[in-house]
């Protein structure tokens, strides 16, 4: 495999000092294909033999520092992953314990701005909303650049409520009606995609949700522990007019945005769910136990592996993938075509 992706990365190089070691027959595969280059390399005068030899070190060497750069990034990921988590057990910790506090009041009595978001503030609000023809606006986390986040503001140029003519559902939910804004957090975008109608809409808890209102209570999950968090439908929105951040192929469809929103929410701001990992978001989105399984130690033996995953698929598990990050983005393709 090592030789294979040499060859195909330095193929230009190679043709410059006129060694060409494409396949002698086509459609072989990659045992077969190894033994043809072997044989082709033996070929090779001296001078070819030696330039192949310092241009196939180089590449190792080239490989051996990306592989150092993957394994320093993935450090510095962990490190704010586990920054970001720490961060988030206080303010759980606070939420808790001003849960505790109302469940020892009547409900009824405290305003509905000093609730800690739950159902039942939801069903007030959605009750005040419809009694007073109004729309509801989150005051506790606004529409400002605090919610933005400091690296994320200059991204947004207004806030904006949808139109009339948009719903939270236009023809169900697909993994093709998520769309990437200007914010890095594919990984909790993929994991939505994983999920099925059926756990999308049980994302939404309380009264039916009625875009007339435009509050949203959404159920994550968070050590073991259910987190309710509600928003309002005033969405960041960027230079060209449309929503800055996440968004449906449906034009009229705002499900991602709300429960992007709401993850924000959750997470005190937009630019603290920029970076992550798939299965911690499928974690927060399900309550499942999150299992991550590199890629790396099974390239030179796929089958136990395939196996594996074999097995999870076949018992349901929900699964999903992603590649280590890299400067270039999403233009960033591995040899095998992986973005």
């Amino acid at each position: 495999m090592q030789l294979n992706n040499f060859l195909s990365a330095k193929k230009v190089e190679l043709r410059s000092f006129g060694i060409d070691l494409s396949p002698s027959s086509p459609g072989l595969n990659i045992f077969d294909k190894y033994q043809d280059s072997l044989a082709q390399i033996n070929k090779l005068d001296p001078t070819q033999r030696y330039r192949f030899e310092v241009l196939k070190e180089q590449y190792i060497q080239e490989e051996e520092q990306k592989k150092k750069e993957r394994e320093e990034q993935a450090r510095l990921e962990e490190e704010a992953l586990k920054k970001r988590k720490e961060e988030m057990e206080k303010q759980l910790a606070a939420r808790h314990e001003k849960r505790a506090r109302m469940n020892t009041m009547d409900m009824s009595t405290i305003p509905i701005g000093e609730m800690v978001d739950c159902p039942e503030k939801y069903d007030r609000i959605v009750a005040e909303c419809k009694a007073n023809n109004t729309k509801w606006t989150d005051t506790e986390w606004p529409a400002n650049e605090t919610s933005l986040g400091e690296h994320v503001k200059s991204r947004v140029v207004e806030w904006r409520r949808p139109g009339p003519e948009c719903c939270l559902y236009e023809g169900g939910v697909t993994p093709e009606d998520i769309r990437q804004g200007a914010l890095g957090d594919c990984y909790f975008l993929s994991a939505m995609t994983v999920l099925k109608q059926d756990r999308v809409e049980n994302l939404f808890v309380g009264c039916k949700p009625d875009p007339k209102i435009g509050a949203y209570c959404i159920r994550f999950y968070k050590n073991d522990s259910e987190e309710y968090v509600i928003v309002d439908d005033n969405f960041p929105v960027g230079q060209d007019g449309n929503w800055a951040f996440a968004k449906s192929t449906e034009v009229t469809e705002i499900w991602p945005s709300v429960i992007e929103k709401a993850y924000a929410k959750l997470h005190g701001s937009y630019e603290n769910i920029a970076a992550g990992k798939v299965q911690y978001a499928l974690s927060d989105l399900t309550g499942g136990a999150p299992e991550e399984i590199k890629l790396e130690p099974a390239q030179n033996n796929p089958s136990p592996f395939w196996e594996k995953m074999l097995g999870f698929y076949q018992s349901g598990y929900l699964l999903g993938a992603g590649s280590p990050s890299n400067e270039r983005g999403d233009s960033a393709v591995s040899q095998e075509g992986i973005v």
